[in-house]
C-alpha cells in the first residue's frame, strides 16, 4: 500500500492523523537535511579559509607556486583575494574567452572594489595596445589596483602592459588558470 492508499482507506480522523504523521516526518527529514547541508557548508567554508591561509603563507614567502585544488573549489578566488589584500595588480590568463570573461565578471568584480581597473584583453575585449597603455597608466597614476583577464592567445598584449602596470614585479600577481590546457610545446620551448 502507498501512503495515499492508506489515507484514502481510513475515515476522516484517521486520514487527518495519517497526514499529520507524514507532514511531521517530512519536516523532521527537512530539518535533518538542512542540518547536514549546514554542516557541509561550514566544512567547505573552513576548508576554503584554511586553503586561503595556506596559500597566503606560501605566496608571501615565494615568488612562484602552483595551487592544486579540485575543480570548482575556488582556486582563482584564492589568488584574487590574495592579490587584493596585498595591493598587487593581477593578471589572469585563461585558455578560453568565456573563462577569461567569467573570471573578470563573476569573480574579480565580486572580490575587488569598484575603484579597481578591470579589463578583458582578448579578441572580443580589447587588443588596442595604445588605448590599453593610456588606461593602465591612468590607473597606476591614480593608485588603482588593476585586474586584467586575458586568454592565452592574447598574452602578447599583456606582456607589453606589464612594465606599465608595475616597475616592481613583486607588485604583480600572474595567474595562469587551467595551466594544464597550455600546449606542451609552448611551455617547453619558452625557455
Amino acid at each position: 500500500e502507498t501512503c495515499g492508499d492508506m489515507i484514502l482507506g481510513q475515515d476522516q480522523d484517521g486520514a487527518s492523523e495519517g497526514l499529520d504523521l507524514i507532514l511531521e516526518d517530512a519536516v523532521e527529514e527537512t530539518d535533518r537535511n538542512q542540518d547536514e547541508d549546514d554542516s557541509i557548508l561550514e566544512d567547505a567554508v573552513e576548508e576554503t579559509d584554511s586553503r586561503q591561509d595556506e596559500s597566503d603563507s606560501i605566496l608571501e614567502t615565494r615568488k612562484a607556486g602552483i595551487l592544486s585544488m579540485p575543480g570548482g573549489t575556488g582556486k582563482t578566488e584564492v589568488f584574487l583575494t590574495f592579490a587584493r589584500d596585498n595591493d598587487k595588480h593581477c593578471v589572469v590568463l585563461s585558455p578560453t574567452r568565456e573563462l577569461a570573461r567569467q573570471t573578470l565578471e563573476d569573480r574579480a568584480k565580486r572580490i575587488y572594489s569598484d575603484s579597481t581597473y578591470f579589463k578583458l584583453v582578448d579578441s572580443e575585449g580589447s587588443r588596442d595596445i595604445t588605448t590599453l597603455r593610456v588606461e593602465i597608466s591612468e590607473a597606476v597614476t591614480n593608485n588603482r589596483q588593476i585586474v586584467i583577464s586575458s586568454t592565452f592567445r592574447s598574452c602578447d598584449v599583456v606582456l607589453e602592459l606589464l612594465p606599465i602596470m608595475s616597475g616592481n614585479i613583486d607588485d604583480l600577481l600572474l595567474i595562469v588558470d587551467e595551466f594544464h590546457d597550455i600546449p606542451k610545446p609552448a611551455v617547453v620551448n619558452s625557455g
